[in-house]
């Protein structure tokens, strides 16, 4: 009765390390600085390690974010958006497909304050298989534009996009890092409005069929970096 006893303990074991190995996250936690008016964007991959698809959603287990003191574009697959929701479906997963799963993006004005963000993601088809990511961001005093930064974030490439005028109404010029290919705006809904090829660092932009709003200009580098800035449109 006793080898019966071990012999099911046993059998829950490995199907529980199995269980954990069905998906996994590049990482748990990711902590960083806020700067004053700095920027800070680091995310994680999923991948699916199953043979079948996953249907993975995501919720948030605590947000302290304090959106007065900055602006954040947080992006689930597929989709971003201006605001952290809970209870999203991020998409489904192809077996073996890796893919950027969870990334945020914050553009910090005057006052950051110490935050945390943590979301637990789990497949929808299994939700006793889960997994969680923390944001453990901390408030600095720095002002990141004196160019006294910290290397985590400078290792990441930050910079800003410069953009003139800003406020702007039919077109904008545009200078960007010379390693960025593309550039794109997103709307404050989390929509992307304009996508194009850059071939030089500095160009204009027709954005005279936008409507008045804030929009963020991303851009993407062929190594995947990411630069922020913001435009607005009267």
């Amino acid at each position: 009765m006793k080898l019966n006893r071990l012999y099911i303990l046993m059998l829950l074991f490995v199907s529980t390390q199995i269980q954990a190995q069905k998906f996994s996250l590049s990482t748990n936690q990711i902590t960083d600085s806020l700067y004053i008016n700095g920027t800070f964007e680091d995310g994680i991959d999923l991948t699916n390690n199953s043979p079948n698809r996953i249907l993975v959603k995501w919720r948030v287990l605590e947000n302290t974010i304090d959106t007065a003191n900055w602006e954040i574009l947080y992006c689930s697959y597929p989709s971003c958006r201006a605001e952290i929701l809970s209870e999203e479906v991020c998409d489904t997963i192809e077996k073996l497909q890796k893919v950027r799963v969870s990334n945020l993006n914050i553009i910090t004005e005057k006052n950051p304050k110490n935050c945390q963000l943590k979301i637990e993601l789990f497949d929808i088809l299994d939700s006793s298989y889960r997994d969680t990511l923390t944001y453990a961001l901390y408030a600095s005093s720095t002002d990141k534009i004196t160019g006294i930064d910290n290397p985590a974030i400078a290792g990441n490439g930050m910079k800003n996009i410069e953009i003139f005028p800003n406020p702007a109404s039919n077109s904008v010029g545009i200078k960007v890092p010379i390693e960025i290919e593309t550039i794109r705006l997103i709307d404050f809904h989390g929509r992307e409005v304009l996508s194009q090829p850059v071939g030089e660092e500095e160009f204009s932009l027709d954005v005279s069929s936008l409507q008045r709003g804030v929009y963020w200009v991303l851009g993407m580098s062929a190594k995947g970096g990411t630069y922020h800035s913001k435009l607005i449109l009267e």
